[in-house]
């Protein structure tokens, strides 16, 4: 486990970005002759999770490789996420909120009815946290940052694009 943070760290990866997410240790037991419920503990079984975030995508490769070559045997829960997730949400609520009031705007134009207040505001969004999963990725390549050719030659994986829904419920006084 040393080994593995020693690399995380060595190759970029900032200290405060790694974490151990989940640690075990238990004892393998056998029976022993005809004595029954005597144990001996033949070995014990450790694991160890480490979670960590990867901000440059172009590095997961090299990352990967180095990582299993520190010792690691598995890898599991890649996840894509935004450094700026709050901000991200709260632009999401803006525009739920403004298409809530143009539609609203729309009925009351076609009704003949003026719209006069907001009688309440039900923000209907979930939020899934900002916990980082094991192994996170929150680096994306801007729109034409490279060309075909470079593709060819890039990460084993794709960031791609990330949604922030936002979902509210506005209700207007009308008269």
């Amino acid at each position: 486990s040393a080994d593995i943070v020693s690399y995380l760290r060595a190759n970029d990866v900032n200290a405060s970005l790694i974490q151990t997410s989940y640690f075990s240790v238990y004892p393998y037991y056998t029976s022993v002759g005809t004595n029954y419920g005597s144990t001996n503990v033949d070995f014990y079984i450790a694991t160890k999770a480490l979670t960590f975030t990867l901000t440059n995508i172009s590095n997961f490769d090299n990352i990967l490789n180095g990582l299993y070559e520190a010792g690691v045997n598995r890898v599991d829960r890649i996840s894509f996420q935004l450094e700026n997730i709050f901000q991200q949400r709260l632009q999401a609520r803006k525009y739920a909120v403004g298409n809530a009031t143009e539609t609203a705007q729309l009925y009351a134009e076609e009704l003949g009815v003026n719209l006069t207040g907001v009688y309440s505001i039900i923000d209907q969004s979930y939020d899934d946290g900002d916990n980082p999963l094991p192994y996170s990725a929150s680096y994306f390549y801007p729109e034409g940052a490279f060309n075909a050719a470079d593709q060819s030659s890039g990460p084993s994986i794709a960031g791609g694009q990330i949604t922030i829904p936002a979902s509210v419920s506005v209700s207007f006084y009308i008269n």
